[in-house]
Parts: C-alpha cells; structure tokens; sequence
C-alpha cells in the first residue's frame, strides 16, 4: 500500500507503508534501481561463479548461476525473458568450447538482452563472437563488462 503525501511547494509523494519489497525499492532508490535486473551465469567453475555472483549481488543484481549445458537450458526455458544479461563461459565440463549452442536457444527463447564472453582464451571467446554473443571478455572483467551493459540498459 502506498500513501500520498499532499504536495506542497513541489514537495510531497507517495511514501510506502507496509507496501511489498518492490515498492520500497521504488521509493527508496528510485524507479530504475527497484526494477530488477536478472544476469544468468554459464560458467563450471564454482569459484569463478560465485566470485561473478558475489560481485554483481553486490550491485543489488539478482543472478541465476548454471554449471551445465542442461542447466542453462532449463534455466532459459523457465526464465529467458526475465533475463537482461548472460555472462557465458565457452567451455562447460570440456576443453573445447561447446556452450555455442546456447546463444540460439537463448534467442529462441526470448532472450533479448547482452551475451558477454567468460573466457581466459582468445580463441574459445571469438567463437563466442561468431556464434552470436554481444561482447567480448575475459573472466576477470565480464563482471564489469556485465554492470556497464546493465548501466546502459536501463
């Protein structure tokens, strides 16, 4: 429930009482802030992940984290439309990359957010590239690639 300050001198507005998470979100940090921006992380290694994780929790960013190829899948089947950003590694439980697949399925599924490479390999990245993801990163910066693309996205 929101009630309504009168306004006075262009002072006043609605100041949420008893009101849900997403209205205090709005009243407390603003409109954009308060709409959620969801980043799904393809990534098999636990630690790279949930340093990802951390980081971007960090910024208040919700994440969905999948070390499998099946994993991703579901995830994208239940949520593709939700999601604003994919921090992609390009080799899941492999030494060759074989997460290409996911870019279509992701599209196909009503993804239409910023497919960011997680790659420590050039190579592995710009196969990424060329299946169709949006930008090109290693590891150590898809986190800063992934909050600069949200920036711009909102």
């Amino acid at each position: 429930m929101v009630e309504r300050i009168p306004e006075e001198d262009g002072v006043g507005g609605s100041i949420p009482s008893r009101g849900t998470q997403n209205e205090l979100l709005k009243f407390y940090m603003g409109e954009k802030m308060a709409n959620s921006q969801l980043v799904l992380i393809i990534e098999d290694s636990k630690t790279v992940a949930l340093t990802q994780k951390r980081c971007l929790e960090d910024e208040r960013i919700e994440v969905l984290w999948a070390e499998t190829i099946e994993k991703a899948k579901n995830i994208l089947k239940e949520r593709a439309k939700e999601i604003s950003v994919i921090i992609l590694d390009a080799c899941l439980q492999s030494e060759k990359p074989n997460t290409m697949c996911l870019i279509p399925e992701a599209r196909a599924r009503g993804f239409r957010g910023s497919i960011i490479t997680s790659s420590s390999n050039d190579d592995y990245s710009q196969t990424l590239m060329r299946a169709g993801a949006t930008y090109k990163s290693d590891k150590t910066d898809a986190v800063k690639t992934a909050l600069l693309t949200l920036k711009n996205f909102e």
